[in-house]
């Protein structure tokens, strides 16, 4: 079994970097990557600030939503894996490739949203 490419722990990171120096890159996924990547930082930040809230207050349905949304953003990077995947085999056109890459690139710039306390 090949290891899947990290950068800082992150599979996610690994495959919008190998997405970003692959030779048939439009300049749109290009564009898509690097939202991707400040998206993905985002969720990392966010994260981490929220480990630090107190959550003693927190209802069971509120606890189960917040293990839901962990899920969520698992099941992206899952995505975005399968979709790179079927990139690279040609089993997707670049036009294709970059609707659904965009698709990913938006949920998971909304992902964290859940997190921002006002």
């Amino acid at each position: 079994m090949t290891a899947k490419p990290e950068i800082r722990g992150s599979q996610m990171l690994g495959t919008l970097d190998q997405i970003l120096h692959y030779d048939n890159t439009s300049l749109r996924a290009v564009e898509l990557v690097g939202r991707g990547i400040s998206a993905k930082a985002r969720c990392t930040f966010v994260s981490a600030e929220d480990k630090t809230r107190d959550s003693s207050g927190l209802s069971h349905a509120e606890r189960m939503a917040a293990v839901d949304k962990l899920i969520e953003l698992g099941d992206l990077e899952d995505e975005l894996e399968d979709l790179w995947q079927q990139r690279r085999t040609d089993q997707l056109t670049a036009a294709d490739f970059d609707a659904a890459l965009q698709d990913i690139v938006q949920r998971l710039e909304a992902w964290p949203a859940h997190l921002v306390k006002p």
